[in-house]
Formats: C-alpha cells, structure tokens, sequence
C-alpha cells in the first residue's frame, strides 16, 4: 500500500505501513544501477537497522538487475502488468452511472469483497499468514471508500446489490486504479466491462484523460478483462523478496 512518487528513490527505503500491519519490519531496495559491492552494501545497512525482511522489483527485461538481486539472495515473489489506457470523448458515451461509496457501504464490501485478491503477491511472501493479508486488503478497501488511502471508491449497482467497485488515486491528468473487484457469484456476465465504461464516463467528466492499473502476470481473467477494454500494457515488472537472518 506504499504511495509512490516521481522522485528517485534511495537505495534503501522502510516500507512502514506494511511493518506495522505484519509485524514484521519490512524494507523496499531500489537495485536499479547498483553495483554488486553497493548491494552487500545496502544489506549491510538493512541488517545494522534490524530489516527482517526485504522487497525489491525490476523491470522484467532489465537482466542485470535480475541478477543482482538473485545473486544476492533475493527470490522471486510475483510478476505484475502495469495497464494503461489513454481515455477520449466520443458521441457515443455510455450511460453507465456508478455511485460513490460512503462509510455505510463499507460492511457490504468488506463480505463480499474482501477475499477475492488471492492473487497478490503478498500470499507468495515467505512466512506471511494468509489472514493478515486478506486483513490487509479490508483495510485497503475501507480506508478506499473514506477517502484515507485512495481518493474514493464507485460502485457499480444493480436491483440487486452492489455488483462491482473499483478505488481511484488521482494524480493530475490521470487516475490509477487501486482495488478493482466484481462480485464473484456475478462474474463472466459483463459487469466488469459495465464498471471500466462506467469509471471510463466519470473520470472523462471529471477531465482525467488517462487511467493506470497493475494486476499480477497470472491473474489472466484480469488481464483479458482490461485487453477487452481497451488497456495496454506498459510494463512488466518482476517483484523479489529476500528474508535476513
């Protein structure tokens, strides 16, 4: 749930958020350029500050950066598609209206939501407990529709329910998804098409001309989903973990 920012980042960075939820105290490397005596280096330092366990990412055709981290110790805990789509106005918008979720969505979401990201590369981390991590992504999701995390959280809705949500950051001209979901028992049935078209309307209205998400690279449902849409891809990055003794 780290924010993230423009800026470069140092070579070691605590990731504090996540320690305090895990228990665990947790680090983000940066390796992009180090050398190989820079890297003994930083895990030095990590274990001097009392680092239990590190995370790293790499582009997945950025070799050298892949080896370093190997050669080091670090393995790989997932591999994430970053998606983006440039949004334009056309004559014929859909008429798709979602509804911003407020604090009394927030029991509904979390039961029929909550479970449904078992694809995240946090169930893949040596030694985390499956719960804490569904625990994580309630948080995420609550602290998504107070505004505390991301900016808000639309709702796709029926008669029958909320079929769908998806939780936006904004950065100037263009948004990034956070959390996206479709009920499970609703799903193949065209409601996450409804919910990008609908999102695609309320963020043209709201001038945001472009939109960014990542899903993890076996998450193929999601993957063809976003295709569907209209998505490209931007990116593929490696994520690496590394527990210190």
């Amino acid at each position: 749930m780290s924010q993230t920012s423009d800026a470069p980042n140092p070579p070691l960075s605590a990731l504090h958020w996540e320690s305090t939820h895990f228990g665990i105290s947790m680090a983000q490397v940066s390796a992009e350029g180090l050398s190989g005596q820079a890297m003994g280096e930083v895990l030095v330092e990590a274990s001097q500050l009392g680092y239990e366990l590190l995370q790293a990412s790499c582009r997945v055709d950025d070799e050298r950066t892949m080896c370093l981290l190997e050669d080091h110790g670090f393995r790989i805990a997932g591999t994430r598609l970053c998606m983006a789509k440039s949004l334009r106005l056309m004559g014929n918008q859909t008429t798709i209206q979602l509804r911003r979720a407020n604090k009394q969505d927030i029991p509904a979401l979390l039961s029929q939501f909550s479970d449904i990201f078992k694809d995240s590369r946090f169930y893949q981390y040596p030694g985390f407990d499956a719960g804490r991590v569904s625990d994580m992504y309630s948080l995420w999701l609550e602290k998504g529709v107070l505004g505390q995390f991301d900016d808000e959280c639309l709702l796709l809705e029926n008669a029958t329910g909320i079929q769908g949500f998806a939780c936006l950051k904004y950065h100037g001209d263009h948004a990034r998804i956070g959390l996206f979901g479709v009920l499970p028992s609703q799903r193949r049935q065209g409601h996450g098409l409804s919910l990008l078209a609908g999102l695609e309307c309320s963020l043209l209205h709201k001038e945001i001309w472009a939109i960014k998400t990542a899903t993890q690279a076996k998450n193929f449902a999601a993957i063809r989903l976003y295709e569907k849409a209209g998505f490209h891809t931007a990116a593929m990055e490696i994520y690496f973990v590394r527990h210190l003794p």
